[in-house]
């Protein structure tokens, strides 16, 4: 039967990682390792090592805090990014108030004097309407 691996070491505050590859500060990352091998590994430097039973250690509050960050940083993203769809929304809409005052300005009212409405007129009347049911969220989608 293989020792378990269930110690960690640590080296002036910071656990090894995996396979002696480099530090942490998180006991989620830290690095496993048996009861000989941790103990190997501290006689090395005894003054700056220690070796801790994965019980011995809680999680860390530095980890608490920094996952308490990232959710508030990531509101505050999720909040910008709605500020930024609502502006594009409202330019969007102003962009179309816009197309639409150019297009009702082109045309007259119902023609010249007893003549019928251009093509031209009736298209740029179709358009204005057409511009302003978007607007409103009648255009369908």
């Amino acid at each position: 039967m293989r020792d378990p691996r269930e110690y960690l070491i640590r080296k002036n505050g910071y656990f090894y990682r995996p396979n002696r590859s480099g530090y942490t500060m998180e006991k989620v990352v830290a690095g496993r390792y048996t009861k000989a091998e941790a103990d190997r590994e501290a006689a090395i430097e005894p003054e700056n090592f220690t070796v801790l039973h994965e019980s011995e250690v809680p999680d860390a509050p530095e980890v608490v805090d920094l996952k308490a960050s990232n959710a508030d940083l990531q509101a505050e993203i999720l909040s910008l990014r709605q500020q930024v769809e609502k502006a594009r929304a409202q330019g969007r809409d102003e962009g179309l108030e816009e197309a639409a005052k150019v297009c009702a300005g082109y045309v007259t009212p119902y023609g010249r004097a007893g003549s019928s409405p251009t093509f031209e007129e009736v298209a740029a009347r179709n358009l204005a309407a057409a511009i302003l049911a978007l607007k409103s969220g009648e255009g369908g989608s």
